[in-house]
């Protein structure tokens, strides 16, 4: 086995199964049942599955799991704070920026609504009339303003949420480049 197909399936362990039989088979083109085989018996794979078949299905393991390692890697480095919340409010995964800008609170602290209240509360309001509320708000004391946008995890899922939290500072030090830029054109 290479060490390419190892590290996938370390990847995999690590991220707890969101690398799916379902995704490689999807993208490499085959049934769930040959990767399965594949994947799990290789020895019965080499004689019953073509090894360019087999070669497709291990490439396509070994890229989804260094896509998946990518994108948590980007979003853990994102300015904007994410964080994943199911039905129950319960904070399933968070940025380190999402995090701060909600004061360090206690990584015991799950449920949104110990974390940050005003958060649970616009989330409340926005999952039960389907308006966001836009206004600013600080979700600790000394830290920096924040508009929370609220998303469903997937079309079809009315459980999960995804919250954004744009830092207004942030967005204050932008809009204030773009200016200064636009008049250094102008000069």
């Amino acid at each position: 086995m290479s060490g390419k197909l190892l590290a996938a399936r370390e990847v995999q362990t690590a991220r707890k199964g969101r690398l799916t039989q379902r995704d490689i088979a999807r993208l490499a083109g085959v049934s769930q049942a040959t990767v399965s085989l594949v994947l799990n018996d290789a020895k019965a794979a080499a004689g019953r599955i073509p090894d360019e078949t087999r070669e497709r299905v291990q490439r396509q393991e070994v890229d989804l799991a260094n896509l998946t390692q990518l994108n948590d890697m980007i979003i853990r480095r994102m300015r904007t704070g994410v964080l994943v919340v199911d039905a129950t409010n319960r904070i399933h995964q968070h940025n380190e920026a999402a995090w701060h800008l909600m004061g360090n609170p206690s990584q015991s602290k799950r449920e949104l609504g110990d974390a940050a209240p005003e958060l649970s509360r616009r989330l409340y309001h926005w999952r039960s009339f389907g308006k966001a509320d836009t206004v600013p708000v600080a979700l600790a004391d000394g830290l920096p303003e924040v508009i929370p946008r609220f998303a469903r995890l997937g079309a079809d899922d009315n459980d999960n949420v995804i919250i954004f939290l744009d830092d207004t500072s942030l967005l204050s030090r932008q809009a204030e480049q773009l200016t200064l830029m636009s008049l250094g054109r102008l000069s």
